[in-house]
């Protein structure tokens, strides 16, 4: 858990809110720099999470979920919370 904590924001952190992306340095992806992947906020998906399509793929975790090395769930398209969101990627143009 010691670990977690220190690289990524999840409820056990007691933070309570979203945080900065720079804030978990040790949590970026060593193989693509890829800030974020785990905690702070549920990625929204742009596929469905069942199969009668009502519900939005959710991935990851976010300040209020216990730290969980994957996670899915679902949820209305219409619906907004400020623990669900999504994850903006910037690639260099030397990439």
């Amino acid at each position: 858990m010691k670990e977690i904590l220190r690289r990524a924001n999840v409820y056990e952190s007691g933070i309570g809110r979203t945080t900065p992306v720079w804030t978990y340095p040790l949590g970026v992806c060593p193989t693509t720099g890829v800030w974020d992947l785990g905690g702070n906020v549920w990625e929204r998906q742009a596929n469905f999470a069942d199969k009668d399509h009502d519900a939005l793929a959710l991935r990851g975790g976010s300040f209020l979920g216990l730290a969980r090395l994957a996670a899915r769930d679902g949820d209305d398209p219409d619906y907004s919370l400020s623990l669900i969101g999504l994850r903006v990627v910037f690639a260099p143009s030397s990439f």
